[in-house]
């Protein structure tokens, strides 16, 4: 039995031997020609302590993770290209798309500007109110801004934005609502939003279920602590004459007043251009 694992042994060892001479090392890196490395890894070959060793080859270089490391990256950045994408595609009028922080004009309103500014900077942060009132006459940027912030957060400050932005008048808000054939994706599609924009309060035909709409939209961005831009000519005391004291109780409770001053942006331009 002895001379038994002894022979065992030296068959073994010559095996090994064997094996090894046999192992090839003309295989290289496809990418940058490093001939691969012979490795080996001890498995047992019976229940009586004999051992093997079995030769595989590797690449010595890293080629292979940094090819990986690449694809991943590639396929990360296309989803959020996609994903920028998206979240650009919130709604913005034709007019408006292309309206940003760069091109809006701050010696009309810098204090306004800075306000807005500052909000789309501290977006997520939990410091300071949730969303903006812009209030002013018309032309004086309102929604020059609120599509600026839009842009803003999808093209810079995507990371904060976990779900979608929505951007819409008031008027279309409540039409989509009214001719929808399931009123209750609308609702939701607005409930879930990250930041919602709604542009020109007080704007729309006003009844009595228009204002259950907006006290409805409002009352849950409220609760729900979301996000809400709101754009608008009237005061807040004007919303609540038109709507109630609690849509402007909430509006105040959740926003920041930014107040544009001065006179018709498009007027003027017009009349620079003498288009009148």
């Amino acid at each position: 039995m002895a001379g038994q694992k002894i022979l065992l042994k030296e068959t073994t060892k010559t095996k090994k031997s064997r094996e090894e001479s046999e192992v090839s090392t003309k295989n290289k890196c496809p990418e940058c020609g490093t001939p691969y490395k012979i490795t080996s890894v001890p498995i047992d070959i019976d229940s009586i302590g004999v051992h093997d060793i079995k030769y595989f080859e590797k690449p010595a270089c890293d080629c292979i993770q940094k090819r990986k490391d690449r694809e991943f990256k590639k396929t990360e950045g296309q989803k959020l290209v996609e994903k920028i994408r998206r979240l650009k595609r919130c709604g913005i009028p034709p007019i408006y798309q292309g309206k940003s922080f760069s091109n809006f004009d701050r010696s009309l309103n810098k204090a306004g500007y800075d306000k807005c500014k500052n909000f789309v900077k501290k977006f997520g942060t939990g410091s300071g109110k949730i969303g903006l009132f812009i209030t002013g006459l018309v032309g004086t940027g309102k929604t020059h801004l609120a599509s600026a912030i839009a842009d803003h957060m999808a093209r810079i400050g995507y990371r904060k934005i976990n779900n979608s932005i929505v951007f819409c008048t008031v008027s279309d808000l409540i039409d989509g609502i009214r001719r929808s054939k399931d009123p209750y994706s609308v609702w939701d599609r607005i409930d879930a939003c990250d930041l919602l924009i709604l542009d020109d309060l007080g704007a729309e035909y006003i009844t009595q279920w228009s204002k259950k709409v907006i006290q409805k939209v409002i009352d849950n961005r409220y609760r729900s602590k979301k996000a809400t831009v709101i754009t608008t000519n009237l005061s807040l005391e004007g919303v609540k004459t038109e709507y109630d004291e609690r849509v402007s109780s909430r509006i105040c409770g959740m926003c920041q007043a930014v107040v544009l001053e001065g006179e018709d942006y498009r007027l003027i331009k017009s009349s620079e251009n003498k288009l009148f």
